[in-house]
């Protein structure tokens, strides 16, 4: 069932973003409350797609061919990033949990930046959507920041249910 409201709201004309005067002001506006929602400073992008289209892109813009990527894979979508790195032209080191509700330790973490530090980009995934298991990310950032490496989150599914510093 559908509320009234919800169906009044989608009666409204649509206007082409291209056509409308109030789109650049609207959007802008988004992108604002969007950066507080994720607490940074920075300017947002708003990608209108899923949300692997931005870790994507964000791998795209920091990973050249032949780079080395540190990718701690957690969860179901744990080889998600590996795929990604491979379609950059760059190698993968993934360093796997043991099953698919394990969270990755900081020792975990700290060792393979050790055994690592040419690496380019480091990802993690900070909240498994299936089971809801969510990584130590303000520890893991941490020792990540230790690093010369781009540190890129996958945080689709947590960024706005808990509390990410994306600044931080």
């Amino acid at each position: 069932m559908v509320p009234p409201k919800v169906l009044k709201a989608m009666s409204k004309q649509i206007i082409n973003p291209d056509l409308d005067p109030d789109f650049p002001d609207w959007f802008l506006e988004t992108s604002q409350l969007t950066g507080k929602a994720i607490k940074t400073k920075n300017e947002v992008l708003i990608l209108p797609r899923e949300g692997m289209l931005a870790l994507d892109a964000a791998l795209n813009s920091v990973v050249k061919p032949h780079d080395k990527v540190l990718v701690f894979a957690t969860g179901i979508f744990r080889h998600g990033f590996a795929g990604m790195v491979k379609d950059c032209k760059a190698e993968s080191i993934v360093v796997a949990t043991e099953g698919y509700n394990k969270v990755l330790s900081v020792e975990q973490v700290k060792e393979a930046i050790d055994n690592h530090p040419d690496v380019s980009a480091i990802t993690v995934i900070h909240c498994e959507t299936r089971s809801g298991t969510l990584n130590p990310l303000k520890e893991i950032g941490k020792v990540c920041k230790k690093s010369n490496a781009v540190f890129i989150v996958d945080a689709v599914s947590s960024i706005a249910g808990t509390d990410v510093r994306t600044d931080e």
